[in-house]
């Protein structure tokens, strides 16, 4: 399933954000798992802290109501789910 085209995955979190290495090491052992590379992107400001983003929230939460800080981190199915998703995004190409 893998490509030779990265697929871009943010991580968008409040400044010093506790969770951020787990996130970080989460995407990374999922991707690794599927055969995908990943070029990961940490955007810094008012957002749901940490959520990982390949075009939408992993999780399916909205992004929207400033900064706070999040317990959960999206698990290994659903960042594979979206690291998929955006591989065939990615292949589909624009609309």
């Amino acid at each position: 399933m893998g490509s030779d085209l990265p697929v871009v995955v943010q991580i968008v979190h409040v400044p010093d954000c506790p969770l951020l290495p787990a996130a970080r090491e989460a995407v990374d052992r999922t991707a690794a798992s599927i055969g995908a590379q990943v070029d990961i992107e940490e955007v810094e400001g008012a957002f749901p802290s940490p959520s990982v983003v390949g075009g939408s929230d992993a999780t399916g939460r909205s992004l929207s109501g400033g900064a706070c800080c999040r317990l959960d981190l999206p698990t290994d199915d659903q960042l594979r789910r979206a690291l998929q998703r955006a591989m065939s995004a990615r292949h589909r190409g624009p609309s």
